[in-house]
């Protein structure tokens, strides 16, 4: 007979299965990966670089590590290599930002994302809970 989840793990008392959880720094991976950053962050040692240079950088220390963001370089592409680090073309980034956040309202606005708007639902009723 196979083993059935019980409602709470009994390990270390017992079997269970749990779901992988997904770190923060793979869900910020997962997000440079969509189509919108054109594969700037497909290699993986540049986007692990990312999060944990300017991500994590700017969030823990106020400042990059390892990273350089410029206002127009490196020419018709979001990152380049730069040294021991990399450069960041912040007016190329942040307008795939907002084509990406584009997309998702728009997905967000079709009636047939039932499973978008749903976790979309969701996450707002959880935050207006906690405000």
């Amino acid at each position: 007979m196979p083993h059935r989840p019980e409602a709470r793990c009994s390990y270390p008392n017992g079997p269970c299965i749990k779901v992988p959880q997904t770190t923060t720094a793979d869900a910020f991976k997962a997000f440079l990966r969509r189509p919108a950053f054109g594969g700037a962050f497909a290699d993986e040692p540049i986007a692990t670089s990312f999060v944990n240079g300017v991500r994590n950088g700017i969030l823990h220390e106020a400042e990059t590590r390892n990273w350089v963001i410029w206002r127009s370089e490196p020419e018709d592409q979001i990152v380049a290599k730069e040294g021991e680090g990399y450069a960041l073309n912040r007016s190329t980034f942040y307008r795939a930002l907002k084509d990406d956040f584009a997309e998702y309202l728009a997905e967000l606005r079709n009636p047939e994302s039932v499973d978008l708007r749903s976790r979309f639902r969701k996450k707002m009723n959880d935050m207006a809970k906690e405000a």
